[in-house]
């Protein structure tokens, strides 16, 4: 009995929530943040070469001069205004170790809500100065990395063969006359360790669950505009998701948290994840449901067919390997990720619940709301959909101006180059065509089966009192995942500020956790107390 009283006592001090916690902490915020942070950066600055390294790889095309001049005053951004040599290096580690030195001491003395709230802007002080190093340091690596190589000053290694010396519209980019020293002061490779350095301890310093308790307040607020009169019709939904959320907090082990991988606990919650999109939440559909309804298989077989048909008129009208290399990169490369959006993007099925949200907001708040949703989401789909399509788009501006070289058609050639880029321009169209009927398809799917899967959970008490055909089972998911993700930052706050309900009422019942359960009871807002 000693020993298990040893083992009971360390469990306490630190058991799997803690060893659960540890692995969350290290994995997001030293590896999945930082890449996510470095990916889009690197893409957004890299997306001219990107394009004209394309355009180069297809025979009898290249770039303009001046659109891959204009395009070097942006890549030669960080030469001219962040100069990193070693001198600024060793001022910038300065900086920082007194910005996160300053993090633990910060009001340190005050403990009042003025504290608490000095403390949270500093953090979030000390977060965006450690992520505007840190994208200076990427910047500053990828310029360094191909500065050279543009220039023809230095050369890749030889396993990349024909890639081994710069292209030669990469001279445009960086003039010979380019001073670039300051590069052989300090190692490429330190740039990049020093900037993950950077954000990596911004991010675990700065993590504090009380901030996170209060940045996420909203989740609290969207919880009351529901139960608000402007949304009375909502009322049934919301006595659903929360006996829903009561029936699964009992028959789990523990409070279910809802992360970025499908559950593994037992109940509704076994087909929801965590997303970043406005509605918070992604749900886990079948392909086979997709596969049984015919006008997804018909709009799949006519886009098919649309490929296989512009595939076959470029290999006409170029040859081979040009028409190949056109097709893939003007329609078979959109294609596949519009199809690919289509079934992995939740986002563009939860457009109710975005309607819902705002409608509540008024004035300055809805402004606000609309132009944060404008640049988290359509600005940035807007951007990955230019950023596939630039090759059509560029694909239809090459023929077309072969086409009017003279300003007219003057022979047949001119007139079968009009008539290609007719055609890539019509196939374009067809492409976002065939992925909003696709979509429209996909969402009126994922709809009916989120409806079949929800109804296997109603409770029968529930069923017969209310219409459970006519409940809008979308609804019921986001209220739902709401009241999970509410009870999972308020209990990281308790646990924060070492609270920790449930091991003090093991220590003073001696430990029955169905006595404790017994004690649990739910707000209206979906958080736990005792």
């Amino acid at each position: 009995m000693k020993i298990q009283k040893v083992i009971d006592e360390v469990n306490n001090t630190w058991g799997e929530e803690h060893e659960e916690k540890k692995k969350q902490i290290h994995w997001e915020n030293i590896v999945v943040k930082p890449l996510k942070i470095f990916l889009g950066i690197s893409i957004f600055y890299l997306y001219g070469i990107i394009c004209y390294s394309i355009l180069d790889a297809i025979p009898d095309v290249t770039p303009t001069e001046g659109a891959i001049q204009g395009w070097g005053y942006i890549f030669n951004i960080p030469y001219f205004v962040f100069d990193i040599r070693a001198s600024m290096i060793i001022s910038l580690a300065s900086i920082l170790l007194s910005l996160y030195v300053s993090v633990g001491k910060f009001a340190d003395g005050d403990d009042s809500i003025s504290g608490d709230a000095k403390r949270a802007v500093y953090r979030r002080f000390a977060k965006s100065v450690s992520g505007i190093i840190f994208a200076v340091f990427i910047l500053n690596f990828w310029h360094g990395l191909f500065a050279g190589y543009f220039q023809g000053t230095s050369y890749a290694p030889e396993i990349f063969e024909s890639w081994k010396y710069g292209p030669g519209w990469g001279k445009l980019i960086i003039p010979s006359d380019m001073d670039l020293s300051r590069y052989g002061d300090v190692p490429l490779w330190s740039l990049l360790f020093l900037g993950w350095f950077t954000l990596s301890s911004a991010l675990l310093l700065t993590q504090n669950e009380k901030d996170i308790l209060v940045r996420n307040a909203s989740f609290l607020r969207k919880i009351n505009r529901i139960r608000e009169d402007d949304a009375r019709s909502l009322e049934v939904e919301y006595k659903l998701a929360q006996e829903l959320w009561e029936k699964d907090q009992e028959s789990n082990s523990r409070p279910f948290k809802l992360g970025y991988k499908y559950g593994t606990a037992v109940g509704y919650v076994s087909r929801f994840a965590l997303d970043s999109n406005y509605s918070g939440f992604k749900f886990r559909t079948n392909l086979i449901s997709y596969r049984k309804f015919s006008e997804v298989r018909w709009i799949l077989i006519l886009w098919i067919s649309s490929i296989v048909a512009f595939s076959v008129i470029s290999l006409f009208f170029l040859g081979f390997p040009r028409g190949i290399w056109i097709g893939l990169a003007t329609v078979v490369l959109p294609s596949v990720i519009e199809i690919l959006i289509s079934w992995v993007y939740t986002g563009y099925l939860h457009k109710d619940i975005q309607l819902i949200d705002v409608r509540q907001l008024e004035g300055k708040k809805k402004n606000l709301w609309h132009l944060r949703f404008f640049f988290k989401n359509t600005l940035g789909k807007l951007i990955i959909r230019l950023f596939y399509g630039a090759s059509s788009i560029i694909g239809f501006s090459i023929f077309l101006g072969r086409a009017f070289q003279d300003g007219i058609l003057v022979d047949e050639v001119s007139k079968l180059y009009l008539l290609y880029a007719m055609f890539i321009f019509v196939f374009s169209v067809a492409v976002y065509l065939l992925s909003f009927f696709l979509r429209v398809a996909v969402k009126s799917i994922y709809i009916e089966e989120i409806k079949d899967y929800s109804i296997k959970f109603v409770p029968a008490d529930f069923s017969n009192q209310h219409d459970i055909q006519n409940i809008k089972y979308l609804f019921v998911a986001y209220i739902y995942c709401l009241m999970l993700k509410i009870d999972e930052y308020y209990s990281d706050y308790k646990s924060e500020i070492h609270v920790i309900e449930s091991k003090a009422a093991d220590e003073e019942l001696s430990g029955d956790e169905s006595d404790i359960k017994k004690n649990r009871s739910v707000n209206h807002d979906g958080i736990v107390y005792e």
